[in-house]
Order: structure tokens, then sequence, then C-alpha cells
């Protein structure tokens, strides 16, 4: 488990029944309780015009709107923005291992990683990177970085078997793939039917034999590499510009890529602040069980505790 700066819980919802045709939800959180009516059924769409029928149905937020989209920064700029006036401060730690990261680590890391990838990988704004570990102190530096240089970064069960993965490393065209020395077998028999994968870093095992094969890259290296001119490729839509690119558990089909953009996640820890702020500020922490590969551990428990 890892344990973050800030504490997090989960609102619940509960709906009762008011007549044949509405009913009412009811959102009890922090002391408030709004109510909102919901059609049974739909209006007829005879009209043709299918936005004006959606339009009655909107139930509008209880919540002031998000600021205007236009005023939006990349994720790594945003979520970072305060880490200077917490540099001594723990940002996470791992309650297996004992390892932990402040948010000067965090920063120097960041920048450290994406120095490397644009020197020594030379790693383009429309190209992907793949990473498949488990709960880690580096996860949010390397996707970070990642992000910072208008890269894509795939996020991947780390249960996942070879063939699952050779699968998510084809779909996404992953040029560089981050692994966790435990699952590194994994990783190099996918990688060898991967031909878009072109270099391998390895995540250290706290505590074990930091020895990996050649060919492959040890992750200190990117965590040590001279920060020069802090990299960043500048992102003039941050709506439309890709971040993350997870994949669903495929529990209908094999799993399918989602392309999350910068906007998206933003908009995300807003609409997350918006309830959590005045329950929850700055200097709680958080026991975090989630995996950090999935959308709910990355957003609630990664970028917002590192944020705020």
């Amino acid at each position: 488990m890892l344990a973050l700066h800030r504490c997090l819980t989960v609102s619940k919802t509960r709906l009762t029944a008011t007549s044949s045709s509405s009913c009412t939800s009811l959102f009890s959180r922090a002391g408030f309780v709004v109510s909102r009516n919901y059609a049974a059924s739909p209006p007829s769409l005879s009209d043709g015009n299918l936005a004006d029928v959606c339009n009655k149905n909107v139930v509008p937020s209880p919540h002031p709107p998000v600021m205007d989209l236009s005023k939006f920064t990349p994720v790594p700029e945003f979520v970072s923005s305060e880490w200077k006036s917490r540099e001594t401060k723990v940002a996470i730690r791992d309650g297996s291992t004992g390892e932990t990261r402040t948010f000067a680590q965090y920063d120097q890391h960041m920048n450290s990683i994406a120095s490397a990838l644009k020197a020594e990988y030379a790693l383009k704004p429309d190209e992907t990177v793949a990473l498949l570990s488990p709960n880690n102190v580096d996860y949010l530096p390397i996707c970070l970085a990642v992000g910072k240089l208008g890269a894509k970064v795939t996020p991947i069960n780390p249960l996942s078997t070879a063939d699952e993965l050779t699968k998510v490393l084809t779909r996404s065209s992953s040029k560089i793939l981050f692994t966790h020395a435990k699952l590194l077998p994994v990783a190099l028999d996918a990688a060898h039917s991967s031909p878009c994968v072109e270099h391998i870093v390895v995540l250290p095992d706290c505590g074990s034999d930091t020895n990996i094969p050649e060919g492959a890259e040890h992750l200190q290296r990117l965590l040590d590499y001279e920060n020069k001119d802090s990299p960043q490729h500048p992102i003039s839509d941050v709506s439309n510009h890709p971040w993350l690119l997870p994949y669903s558990s495929g529990t209908t089909g094999l799993p399918k890529g989602v392309m999350l953009s910068h906007a998206n996640m933003v908009v995300n820890l807003l609409q997350l602040d918006g309830i959590e702020r005045s329950v929850f500020p700055p200097g709680h922490k958080l026991i975090s069980p989630l995996p950090c590969f999935h959308i709910y551990g990355m957003l609630a428990s990664l970028l917002y505790c590192a944020w705020r």
C-alpha cells in the first residue's frame, strides 16, 4: 500500500422512488443534500432534434463550473505547481518497502527522466511509453515526465500475461517499456513479440539484486540524469492533446485504449477538489490500496494527492 499526502473518500448516492413517473436522487455529502428529478421515460424523438431532447434531461451539478478551458495548463505543470513550497515534505511512502519520495525528489525525478527520454531515447510528442509496474514511489514522476514531452503514457495491469501485454504494447505502438524488476520475465517475453518496443527501462525491486539483463536500462540512470534545461514540449491545445492511454479490462472483448487529454485529467481533478477540499484539507494522508495503473488510482491517489 502507498501512503500519500492527502486523504480521500468516495461519496455515496441514495435513490428513492417518489412516483411511477419520476425518481429523486439525494446526494448526501459533507452536510448538504441536493434533490434532482429525473423523467422515467424520455420525451418523444419524433421531432428529430436529438440534442434538444437530451438537453431537457441534463441535470446540472450543484457545484460551480470549472474554470475556463482556455486557462488550463498541461497535467505536469498543473500538478507540480505547488511543489516548490513543500519541497521537504514526504509526497509518497511505500508501506511494503519503506521507500519515500519528497516533493523535491518528485520534481527532480520528473525533470531528470524527461531530459533522459528526450536526449537518450529521442521520445517525440506523438509517441507512446508503456509502464508495467505494481504501485511504486516513482510511478508518478515517470508518467509526468512523459507528459512534459507531449508524449502519451500507457499504464498496464501488472498481472498481465505476456500475451496480454504484447497486445497492449502493439496496439499502443509503445516505443519504450518501463517495467518493474519482478515483472521482467513477462516484459522481455512480450517485448520480443512487439517490434514497436525499442527500449526497456527497469524499476528496481527494493532490497534485491539490482542486476538487469544486457540491453535494458536501470531506472536509476534516468533519475540521476543531468537536467540542464527542464525540457517541455509546448502544448497549445490541452483539450485535444492526449496524455494518458489506459486500456479497458476487456470484459466484452479485447482491451481497448481510452485516449485521455490533459484537459480531461485537469477537469477531473477540479471536479474532485470541489467535493474534497472542505472535508480533506491539504496535509492529510491517504492510505491507498488502489492500483496506480487504473484511472481511479491514478486520479484520486497519485495525481490529486500530488497536486493538493
